[in-house]
Protein backbone atom coordinates (compact mmCIF):
# COMPACT_ATOMS: atom_id res chain seq x y z
CA UNK A 1 0.00 0.00 0.00
CA UNK A 2 2.13 3.07 -0.91
CA UNK A 3 2.08 5.99 1.75
CA UNK A 4 -0.28 8.58 0.19
CA UNK A 5 -3.22 6.08 0.31
CA UNK A 6 -2.70 4.25 2.81
CA UNK A 7 -5.30 5.06 5.46
CA UNK A 8 -5.89 8.64 4.60
CA UNK A 9 -8.61 9.92 4.99
CA UNK A 10 -9.64 13.24 2.92
CA UNK A 11 -8.94 16.61 5.20
CA UNK A 12 -9.15 20.08 4.47
CA UNK A 13 -5.75 21.83 3.10
CA UNK A 14 -4.85 24.21 4.95
CA UNK A 15 -2.03 26.68 4.16
CA UNK A 16 1.25 26.61 6.19
CA UNK A 17 5.01 25.40 5.93
CA UNK A 18 5.05 22.14 6.49
CA UNK A 19 5.91 19.56 8.39
CA UNK A 20 9.27 18.82 6.44
CA UNK A 21 10.53 22.83 7.79
CA UNK A 22 9.06 22.69 10.97
CA UNK A 23 10.11 19.48 12.57
CA UNK A 24 11.70 18.44 9.68
CA UNK A 25 15.02 21.28 10.20
CA UNK A 26 15.32 19.77 13.70
CA UNK A 27 14.92 16.05 13.12
CA UNK A 28 17.84 16.43 10.28
CA UNK A 29 19.88 18.69 12.55
CA UNK A 30 19.76 16.00 14.69
CA UNK A 31 21.30 13.62 12.49
CA UNK A 32 23.93 16.37 11.41
CA UNK A 33 24.91 16.42 15.06
CA UNK A 34 25.01 12.36 15.31
CA UNK A 35 26.51 11.13 11.95
CA UNK A 36 28.36 14.34 10.33
CA UNK A 37 26.99 16.55 7.47
CA UNK A 38 24.64 15.17 4.72
CA UNK A 39 26.37 14.91 1.38
CA UNK A 40 23.37 13.59 -0.42
CA UNK A 41 20.04 12.89 -0.12
CA UNK A 42 16.77 10.81 -1.60
CA UNK A 43 13.23 12.23 -0.85
CA UNK A 44 9.98 11.07 -0.72
CA UNK A 45 7.25 13.96 -0.05
CA UNK A 46 4.00 14.09 0.34
CA UNK A 47 1.03 17.51 0.53
CA UNK A 48 -1.86 16.24 2.11
CA UNK A 49 -3.53 18.42 4.41
CA UNK A 50 -1.34 21.48 3.86
CA UNK A 51 0.32 23.08 0.82
CA UNK A 52 3.85 22.35 1.94
CA UNK A 53 4.78 18.84 3.10
CA UNK A 54 3.10 16.79 5.69
CA UNK A 55 4.51 13.39 5.51
CA UNK A 56 7.98 12.67 3.97
CA UNK A 57 11.21 10.20 4.09
CA UNK A 58 14.58 11.37 3.62
CA UNK A 59 17.63 8.72 3.41
CA UNK A 60 20.45 10.68 4.15
CA UNK A 61 24.30 10.03 3.13
CA UNK A 62 26.22 11.38 5.66
CA UNK A 63 30.42 12.73 5.40
CA UNK A 64 30.59 9.66 8.37
CA UNK A 65 29.96 7.07 5.69
CA UNK A 66 26.30 6.34 8.15
CA UNK A 67 22.92 6.45 5.90
CA UNK A 68 20.40 7.76 8.09
CA UNK A 69 16.31 7.34 7.41
CA UNK A 70 14.74 10.34 8.76
CA UNK A 71 10.80 10.85 8.31
CA UNK A 72 7.77 12.46 10.02
CA UNK A 73 4.19 12.49 9.52
CA UNK A 74 1.42 14.16 10.65
CA UNK A 75 -1.59 12.10 9.00
CA UNK A 76 -0.98 9.21 10.94
CA UNK A 77 -4.22 7.34 11.52
CA UNK A 78 -2.63 5.97 14.92
CA UNK A 79 -0.73 8.12 17.25
CA UNK A 80 2.34 6.25 18.25
CA UNK A 81 5.85 6.52 19.70
CA UNK A 82 6.45 10.44 19.93
CA UNK A 83 10.32 9.37 18.41
CA UNK A 84 12.31 6.64 17.35
CA UNK A 85 16.21 6.57 17.05
CA UNK A 86 17.10 3.01 15.87
CA UNK A 87 20.29 1.08 15.49
CA UNK A 88 21.00 -2.29 14.61
CA UNK A 89 21.65 -3.57 17.98
CA UNK A 90 18.76 -1.38 19.82
CA UNK A 91 16.18 1.86 20.09
CA UNK A 92 15.45 4.88 22.12
CA UNK A 93 11.71 5.35 22.11
CA UNK A 94 10.07 8.33 23.66
CA UNK A 95 6.03 7.13 24.17
CA UNK A 96 4.64 10.66 24.00
CA UNK A 97 5.58 14.20 25.97
CA UNK A 98 2.97 15.91 28.57
CA UNK A 99 -0.38 15.24 27.89
CA UNK A 100 0.05 13.49 24.16
CA UNK A 101 -1.77 11.10 23.16
CA UNK A 102 -0.47 7.66 22.86
CA UNK A 103 -1.85 4.09 21.75
CA UNK A 104 1.56 2.57 23.30
CA UNK A 105 0.67 3.06 26.83
CA UNK A 106 3.39 0.73 27.89
CA UNK A 107 5.79 3.55 27.03
CA UNK A 108 3.72 5.67 29.05
CA UNK A 109 5.03 6.74 32.64
CA UNK A 110 2.92 9.97 34.83
CA UNK A 111 4.70 13.16 34.65
CA UNK A 112 7.26 13.92 32.11
CA UNK A 113 8.66 12.80 28.83
CA UNK A 114 9.86 9.08 29.12
CA UNK A 115 12.76 7.34 27.14
CA UNK A 116 13.26 3.99 26.93
CA UNK A 117 16.18 1.81 25.50
CA UNK A 118 14.67 -1.08 23.64
CA UNK A 119 16.45 -4.28 22.44
CA UNK A 120 14.61 -6.93 21.26
CA UNK A 121 12.02 -8.00 23.73
CA UNK A 122 14.07 -6.21 26.30
CA UNK A 123 13.10 -3.34 27.74
CA UNK A 124 15.19 -0.52 30.65
CA UNK A 125 13.88 2.87 31.23
CA UNK A 126 16.24 5.69 29.54
CA UNK A 127 16.98 8.93 30.53
CA UNK A 128 13.69 11.02 30.85
CA UNK A 129 14.37 14.39 28.71
CA UNK A 130 13.31 17.20 31.03
CA UNK A 131 11.34 20.48 29.50
CA UNK A 132 13.98 22.84 27.44
CA UNK A 133 14.42 26.23 28.57
CA UNK A 134 14.97 27.72 25.60
CA UNK A 135 15.08 30.96 27.39
CA UNK A 136 18.76 30.78 27.86
CA UNK A 137 19.21 30.09 24.34
CA UNK A 138 17.63 33.31 23.53
CA UNK A 139 19.40 35.42 26.12
CA UNK A 140 22.77 34.17 24.41
CA UNK A 141 21.88 34.68 21.09
CA UNK A 142 21.26 38.48 22.48
CA UNK A 143 24.34 38.27 24.48
CA UNK A 144 26.27 37.71 21.02
CA UNK A 145 24.47 40.45 19.07
CA UNK A 146 26.34 43.17 21.10
CA UNK A 147 29.64 41.01 21.51
CA UNK A 148 32.54 42.42 19.43
CA UNK A 149 32.22 39.11 17.24
CA UNK A 150 28.84 38.72 16.85
CA UNK A 151 29.21 35.67 14.29
CA UNK A 152 31.82 34.25 16.26
CA UNK A 153 30.10 34.30 19.80
CA UNK A 154 26.31 33.19 18.75
CA UNK A 155 25.61 29.76 20.67
CA UNK A 156 24.86 27.69 17.28
CA UNK A 157 27.18 28.48 14.40
CA UNK A 158 24.79 29.59 11.81
CA UNK A 159 26.13 27.35 8.94
CA UNK A 160 24.61 24.34 10.26
CA UNK A 161 21.25 25.95 10.03
CA UNK A 162 22.16 27.00 6.06
CA UNK A 163 23.37 23.30 5.81
CA UNK A 164 20.19 21.64 6.71
CA UNK A 165 18.16 24.07 4.68
CA UNK A 166 20.51 23.36 2.07
CA UNK A 167 19.94 19.39 2.91
CA UNK A 168 15.55 20.37 2.72
CA UNK A 169 16.12 22.43 -0.86
CA UNK A 170 18.38 18.99 -1.90
CA UNK A 171 15.20 16.73 -0.96
CA UNK A 172 12.81 18.65 -2.77
CA UNK A 173 14.89 18.53 -6.13
CA UNK A 174 15.24 14.80 -5.03
CA UNK A 175 11.60 14.44 -4.67
CA UNK A 176 10.92 15.89 -7.84
CA UNK A 177 13.76 14.04 -9.97
CA UNK A 178 13.07 11.34 -7.96
CA UNK A 179 16.64 9.85 -7.55
CA UNK A 180 19.74 10.89 -5.36
CA UNK A 181 20.53 14.89 -5.16
CA UNK A 182 23.99 16.05 -3.43
CA UNK A 183 23.83 18.54 -1.07
CA UNK A 184 25.46 21.81 -1.61
CA UNK A 185 25.85 24.16 0.92
CA UNK A 186 26.16 28.02 0.21
CA UNK A 187 29.40 28.64 0.88
CA UNK A 188 31.54 25.70 -0.47
CA UNK A 189 32.77 25.02 -3.75
CA UNK A 190 31.00 22.39 -5.68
Amino acid sequence: MSRSSAGARPRPRRKGAGLLLDLGSHLIDQAVILHGEVESVYAELFAHTVVAEDDFFLACQHSSGVISHVMATSVNGAPGPRARVMGSTGAYVIGRQFDEVSAFSEFESSGDTVGWVVRGETREPGPAVPPSDQSRFYRAVAAALVADDPQAAMPVDPRDAVHVLAVIDAARTSHRARRVVGVLTPGEAP
